[in-house]
């Protein structure tokens, strides 16, 4: 290589790093500012990309949507997660009037704990709660706290003051009465409102996706409507 073309790659090496140093100093500052973050945003929010080809609309689109749905699920779950726990306070409430020891009662409202958690991270409220399965849920699920509850029932009581634990046959209707109006009407409710938000969800992205062509994508938001609407039917027909 003479002189000449040496010269020449050395004021292009030049160039480029004059160019590239600039470049990555934007790069950074747009990231702590939350510039790329603005921008995805503006994506969810329909951006039409200036000489942006309309299939990388659709995918990014379609992106958006699936995570948008995706929070819907993740809060739904939590707020599974969290009806559990508030019903211990139901049940110590519940069995305040039974005179049973402080600490027992206390140690008693987590036998509803298992069984309900284990719904939860089974997630099978939508094939379970419908009006010819209900009966048979709730039945088995009373099976399971009273597992809980005879476990409970064999600990130490001699430290209690009052009365120790009642048979579960004293208490399992008012189990069962518990568990319908805490347990499965509020698991409805919850069910109702999700499919409300995803209704809603698909409804906005159907827009987005009739303005750019996507038969795909606004087939699939169609299909989806019509699911969540009949879910709505079903679980409110009860």
């Amino acid at each position: 290589m003479g002189f000449t073309e040496l010269d020449t790659e050395i004021q292009r090496l030049l160039i480029f790093s004059m160019l590239a140093i600039p470049g990555g100093i934007l790069l950074v500052i747009g990231m702590k500012k939350g510039w790329l973050k603005n921008f995805r945003a503006s994506l969810k929010d329909g951006l039409r990309l200036d000489g942006g080809d309309s299939d990388t609309i659709n995918k990014l689109n379609a992106h958006s949507l699936s995570e948008d749905i995706a929070d819907i699920d993740s809060e739904l779950r939590y707020k599974y997660r969290r009806l559990v726990f508030d019903i211990r306070g139901y049940v110590q409430r519940g069995l305040l009037s039974k005179n049973i020891c402080d600490m027992t009662r206390a140690a008693l409202s987590w036998s509803f704990y298992v069984p309900l958690i284990l719904a939860v991270e089974e997630n099978h409220f939508r094939k379970k709660f419908i009006r010819s399965r209900i009966d048979e849920y709730l039945a088995t699920v009373v099976k399971e706290v009273e597992k809980e509850y005879e476990l409970f029932s064999l600990q130490n009581s001699d430290g209690c003051k009052k009365a120790k634990l009642p048979p579960f046959s004293d208490i399992e209707q008012w189990v069962l009465k518990l568990l319908r109006s805490e347990w499965v009407e509020k698991i409805k409710e919850l069910m109702v409102y999700a499919s409300e938000e995803k209704i809603e969800k698909y409804g906005t992205y159907l827009t987005k996706f009739m303005t750019t062509g996507d038969k795909y994508n606004l087939t699939v938001c169609e299909t989806c409507i019509a699911k969540n609407k009949k879910y709505i039917s079903e679980i409110r027909g009860w």
